[in-house]
């Protein structure tokens, strides 16, 4: 049986409450929407950790150290931003397993001797080329060619680490969803996923150890940032604003 999220809108933003069975606990995802990105199209709904070749993925540290790495395709990242210490890294087992299958999870291993407090996966990087997104999706919400997708689940059994998930920076498919002119986002896709870590001691973070999680992800064909709504609205505001001063001006 597929447990399905249930998702209540709010004018700030998308709030996701979903079932997991997992000995970690997971918060219930949030959704931001952030800055829209628009698509040319979808590449493919069936991605594993040998396509998604360019996503960048940034670390953070217990002492405020960061590291950011590039996704290879067939290898993830492995970082060691610490003189004489262990590495992290994530990476999906198997590499070439659907990451929609409970089959396939994500493994972030972290023996640096410093905790990992939060990782930040962006999916698109280049501007002109193929990208990777993370698709959400409920059945009520779905980008035409996305097929199904799905929310952070836990596959690792520390009962003592407590995981918050959220989803950023909706993802529009231009000539769909058009209201106005403006290719809209249908709500499903992301850009940006952002887990934080703490731990059941009051710590931040974990160290010495894995996260196995699961999480879907598409891929699409270059992309564009365009302005949210509130800076469109703002920038209305603007203008409504000189052209008033500008008639005051006149009489």
């Amino acid at each position: 049986m597929k447990i399905l999220p249930i998702i209540a809108v709010t004018a700030a933003s998308l709030i996701m409450s979903v079932v997991v069975s997992s000995a970690s606990t997971i918060a219930a995802p949030t959704l931001t929407a952030g800055t829209t990105w628009t698509v040319d199209d979808l590449a493919t709904w069936q991605t594993s950790g040998n396509t998604m070749g360019g996503m960048s993925v940034t670390a953070k540290f217990s002492d405020n150290t960061v590291q950011t790495l590039i996704w290879g395709n067939g290898t993830g990242v492995t970082g060691n931003p610490f003189i004489d210490q262990g590495a992290w890294s994530l990476k999906t087992n198997p590499m070439a397993g659907n990451t929609y299958d409970y089959s396939t999870h994500w493994d972030l291993v972290n023996l640096t001797g410093k905790n990992i407090t939060s990782v930040v996966l962006e999916g698109m990087t280049d501007p002109n080329g193929y990208g990777t997104v993370f698709d959400i999706n409920d059945i009520t919400i779905q980008t035409p060619g996305s097929l199904y997708g799905r929310t952070v689940t836990s596959q690792d059994n520390n009962s003592a680490l407590n995981v918050s998930a959220n989803y950023s920076n909706l993802v529009a498919l231009e000539g769909s969803n058009v209201i106005n002119g403006v290719s809209q986002p249908w709500g499903d896709l992301y850009h940006t996923l952002t887990l934080t870590f703490s731990h059941s001691t009051g710590s931040l973070g974990f160290g010495n150890e894995i996260f196995s999680f699961s999480t879907d992800t598409d891929n699409v064909n270059s992309h564009d940032a365009v302005p949210e709504p509130a800076t469109m609205l703002l920038f209305g505001a603007g203008l409504a604003g000189l052209a008033g001063l500008r008639t005051r001006k006149r009489k």
